[in-house]
Order: structure tokens, then sequence, then C-alpha cells
């Protein structure tokens, strides 16, 4: 006959599991689900830039800001806050920032925001844009745009991200547009499978809630 410990055991262990499936749902993929992705490991630091604006490993990033040149960290003006963690432009503060996909960086394009017309980038000129806030024909870029200070070696690793931006390689495995798979590790055969069976109606109910 089960004793109350046991019982207690089992609805901690419930408890535990529940708060655990619904918190990998909020934070998204683990550490270990990202070295899982298409990434070399160039372009994990890219993306680690872009993402974040810091780079804790190689040295601080700064940004300028308009032209008085005002120096402020990145990290508060990191790349995906306008362009958008896809790389497909966010409007913000009113200005709808262009998407930054290899795709539309490497063709002729007229900017939604400056209405010039811009000849295509490579890997020279994007570097460039980044640091110096010119584009391809040394036309300046809108006045919003920050102009980044880092090393060669870390404007490198963000061109080779941003190759890589929004496609396959960098989707993170289990996660789309619509859906976000969780997965739980339950003990479904031997002496705990009545447990694992509870845990997973548990789950199943809540998230179906």
């Amino acid at each position: 006959m089960r004793t109350k410990p046991f019982i207690y055991q089992v609805k901690l262990f419930l408890a535990t599991a529940t708060l655990l499936a619904a918190t990998l749902l909020l934070v998204g993929p683990t550490s270990a689900t990202q070295e899982r992705s298409g990434l070399t490991l160039q372009e994990k630091r890219g993306k680690q830039i872009y993402l974040t604006g810091e780079d804790k490993e190689r040295g601080e990033i700064t940004t300028l800001l308009g032209s008085e040149e005002l120096e402020v960290p990145s990290s508060s003006f990191a790349c995906v806050s306008c362009h958008g963690p896809r790389g497909e432009g966010t409007r913000e503060g009113g200005i709808q920032p262009p998407p930054l996909n290899w795709e539309t960086l490497t063709r002729p394009l007229t900017s939604a925001l400056t209405r010039r017309e811009r000849g295509p980038y490579d890997d020279a000129t994007l570097a460039r844009a980044i640091s110096g806030g010119v584009d391809p024909n040394g036309a300046r870029l809108h006045p919003a745009m920050p102009r980044y200070k880092m090393t060669g070696a870390q404007m490198a690793d963000l061109v080779a991200y941003l190759k890589k931006l929004g496609k396959a390689a960098d989707a993170e495995p289990g996660i789309t547009d619509e859906k976000i798979k969780v997965g739980a590790a339950l003990p479904l055969t031997g002496p705990l499978a009545q447990v694992g069976e509870d845990i997973k109606a548990t789950l199943n109910a809540s998230f179906a809630e």
C-alpha cells in the first residue's frame, strides 16, 4: 500500500515536471539545442553579436549614435532590435528598418527610408555599412542606423552569420512560426510506469488547456 510520503513525492514530481515543461515553452531552445543548429562556430559567434550586441569572450563592442557620435554599449542597440530575429525588418520608433537577408542585401535596391537606389552589398561594403554607416555607393545611411565599433574578427563573424540569417540552417529544431515542440523524458516502463503515465497525462492536459 502506498504511503502518504510516496503520494507527496509523486505530487512534487508532477508539479516539477509541469513547471519544467512550461519553462521550456517560455524560454525556447536551450544551449544544447543551439549546438545542434546548422551554423558553424563562426556563424554562431556572429549570431550572438546579432542577438545581443555582445562578445564577452573577445572584447566589448560599442555603438556610435547620431552626428554627435555618442558612444554606448552595443548591447543597448543589438541588430535584432530593429531588423528582427529573422532579418525581416521590424517597425521601430516609426521607422521601418530594411530586411537583412542575404538575398536582399546582394541585389540592387531602393531604400524605403532614404528613397535612394543602392548597389548590391558584398562582404567588404556590408562591413563598411555596419561600421561606417555608408551604403555600397558611398552614400550615408539613414541617421537612425547606428555605427558599430568592433574588431575585424568580430565583423567577419557577424557578416558570416548574416549570410545564414533567416535560412533553414539558422532555424532552431522544433521551433517554427506556428509551433514550439516540447519534449520530456518519462518512466513509461518498469516500476515507475504509472508515475510516468500520470505525468504524461498532466502535461498533456496542461498544454491542451
